[in-house]
């Protein structure tokens, strides 16, 4: 199995307004993939299509060479996690229960959960350093914090597939870098795919190994993270003037934003 995601002719519209725009790509397995594009640009869109929360308007999503619609919900949860950018619980579970729910896919009918599910889930809270927090309401505490239950949770689940919603939005500089070593790491030694959505291009230059760059709801360029990050794209996705270095400590390519790039309309006047 190659591929893990394979993705043709994708569109989709609320009311008459398109939104994706017959997108096509693939994302091979053991993949670190980063979708960035400018407020509007489909990107959270597409990340939602791709956990099945949304359907398309047309186009085929195909996990590991089958069409996801032909995925039972508990198979589906085996083989992908998601984390979307916010996680609303009404219930007052405690950070440990919520976890445990990731082990869910595991269980067979009339069973329960056993001790290899329990230290799956305690290792996974350890990887997050939240195993502090196991026996707090998921409700008491900050939003930084719920984040990275969220991301046990996912962990817990032990899929070949994790989508990440803007996995660093709520996270101080410390928690950013914490959460996205981690999942290099989880990458790098376990070879599961890992599709997430950030706003930051610098961090998605120093993590991803294959950057897909959409504008307008099209895909305006994919492939190796430098390749993708040039002037020339960055330019015309995001409009601004800008420079890109190499950072000197980390070897990354580091965007600098200049200035609001004029319209042509604007300076042929």
């Amino acid at each position: 199995m190659s591929k893990a995601f394979d993705i043709s002719r994708l569109s989709f519209k609320y009311d008459e307004g398109i939104i994706l725009d017959r997108i096509e790509f693939s994302i091979k397995n053991s993949s670190f993939v980063t979708i960035i594009g400018p407020n509007g640009s489909g990107k959270s869109t597409l990340l939602k299509l791709m956990a099945t929360n949304l359907s398309p308007e047309s186009g085929v999503l195909k996990l590991w060479d089958r069409p996801l619609k032909t995925y039972s919900t508990k198979e589906l949860a085996r083989n992908m996690a998601v984390v979307p950018q916010e996680s609303h619980i009404q219930y007052d579970f405690t950070v440990y229960d919520i976890v445990l729910m990731g082990r869910y896919p595991h269980i067979k009918r009339f069973e329960k959960e056993n001790e290899k599910d329990f230290e799956i889930v305690k290792r996974a809270l350890q990887r997050t350093n939240t195993w502090h927090l196991k026996d707090r309401s998921i409700n008491e505490i900050s939003g930084g914090e719920r984040q990275r239950v969220i991301i046990s949770k996912a962990l817990a689940q032990e899929t070949k597939v994790i989508l990440l919603d803007e996995p660093t939005s709520s996270l101080d500089i410390h928690h950013q870098l914490e959460i996205l070593d981690l999942l290099k790491e989880l990458n790098e030694e376990t070879g599961v795919t890992i599709i997430m959505v950030l706003h930051d291009i610098n961090l998605a230059a120093r993590y991803s190994k294959e950057v897909i760059l959409l504008h307008l709801g099209k895909l305006l360029a994919i492939g190796k993270t430098e390749e993708v990050l040039t002037v020339e794209n960055l330019q015309k996705a995001y409009e601004i003037e800008m420079i890109i270095e190499r950072n000197c400590y980390t070897g990354c390519l580091n965007m600098i934003p200049l200035a609001v790039k004029k319209s042509s309309t604007k300076r042929e006047e």
